[in-house]
């Protein structure tokens, strides 16, 4: 209920993310939590205040990234589909879903980390994804929450993060029942680099989650 103000994501996506964040914490698994296409910043808020009710402490910050001036533009890969939602949001119409087409305000996330007692547990990376995450980013990576909706920067970030990520650690894709670039990007990233983790469903089609096994190659 604290961060459902923050975010977009329904609450089987959130509570799915908030159990993979907890188990692997509690497992050991080491690294920071990591969340690319924070909106308002409660998908990550919530990865925090869980370890809060569960340990009694927060163990892990979490690196949030946004560009806080909504999304990129999508390319072919990603479909007739989202080109037309991209192309209204451009409209200058009001956003029948109020959700400001994905533009969140820093100066409220801030608030939003003093409100609820988080100062210090987060790093802030604003800007475009290429512009951030090559240049800053943790170590070791214990979650890594993908919710970039878009072909390239969906690739990108699974490029520069996924490696980091721990063994055993999970990779969540919010939009993989969403949008087609994600799907593409995924898929692809896979097939390059031969790796052979399963895609599983997040119940009632809130996205999916991949945990991070050996390769065998």
């Amino acid at each position: 209920a604290e961060v459902r103000p923050y975010t977009m994501v329904p609450d089987p996506g959130l509570a799915h993310t908030i159990k993979l964040t907890l188990d692997a914490i509690d497992a050991g698994i080491p690294g920071d939590l990591a969340e690319c296409g924070t909106w308002l910043g409660g998908c990550s808020f919530a990865m925090l205040l869980a370890q809060r009710y569960a340990f009694g402490e927060i163990r892990r910050p979490v690196w949030m990234y946004d560009s806080f001036q909504g999304m990129s533009r999508p390319n072919d890969e990603d479909g007739e589909h989202a080109r037309w939602w991209w192309k209204r949001t451009q409209s200058g119409k009001p956003d029948p879903d109020n959700q400001n087409y994905c533009i969140a305000s820093l100066e409220k996330v801030h608030e939003a980390i003093h409100q609820l007692g988080l100062v210090g547990r987060t790093f802030i990376c604003k800007g475009w994804f290429h512009e951030t995450v090559p240049h800053r980013k943790p170590v070791q990576i214990a979650v890594l929450r993908v919710d970039c909706d878009w072909y390239e920067p969906v690739k990108l970030v699974l490029d520069e993060l996924a490696p980091l990520v721990s063994i055993g650690g999970p990779v969540i894709l919010d939009d993989y029942a969403a949008w087609e670039g994600c799907v593409l990007a995924t898929h692809e990233y896979l097939a390059e680099n031969k790796l052979p983790w399963r895609i599983r469903s997040i119940l009632d089609d809130c996205g999916a989650y991949m945990i991070k096994v050996p390769s065998t190659w």
